[in-house]
């Protein structure tokens, strides 16, 4: 089995959890709510893109490297609302190595692929677009399939399989927790 599907298989219970915390896509969903979403996202996207720098391979592995970080698009979208970047932040340990900061990779980089739908949901409903405060949900635009299949094609090469799910699993318990508390 490739890593990518062991990834999906071995997390799925995590996924759903993480999904559970994210309660975006209500249909009576309020402006305040979205921005302490995104104070929340940035409170994790910021130290964990932080580690994930210092893990100097993953360079590497993906030379697109600094198109995939977020945490300038969290920051555009709360200064375009009007809202402070200055939040509480989660502790991200260190991350040991290649394996697992692909794993890690791998949850960030799938919460784009679900971030189409909630761009849709809150340009629907807060009328909120990547201009003027949707940037987070609608990175990529149209290379959203291409930068998806690239990370996949990158990430099913890496060496230590098991290294890379705990990875996986060990961040998405961070955002479980993280967005839940």
């Amino acid at each position: 089995m490739v890593l990518m599907e062991r990834l999906k298989l071995e997390t799925r219970d995590l996924h759903q959890a993480v999904e559970a915390r994210v309660d975006v896509m209500r249909p009576d969903l309020t402006l305040p709510d979205y921005q302490r979403l995104l104070a929340q996202f940035l409170g994790i996207y910021r130290p964990l893109e932080a580690r994930l720098q210092q893990v100097e391979p993953l360079r590497q592995l993906l030379p697109d490297l600094d198109a995939r970080w977020k945490t300038h698009l969290i920051e555009l979208d709360l200064d375009a609302l009007g809202c402070s970047t200055t939040t509480p932040e989660a502790e991200v340990s260190p991350i040991p190595g290649l394996p697992q900061a692909g794993g890690a990779l791998y949850v960030m980089e799938g919460a784009t692929l679900g971030g189409a739908i909630i761009a849709r949901h809150v340009a629907q409903h807060l009328h909120l677009y990547p201009h003027n405060g949707c940037a987070f949900f609608n990175n990529y635009g149209d290379r959203r399939g291409t930068m998806w299949k690239t990370l996949a094609d990158r990430l099913n090469t890496l060496p230590e399989p098991d290294a890379a799910v705990a990875g996986a699993r060990q961040t998405f318990t961070l955002f479980e927790h993280w967005l839940g508390r």
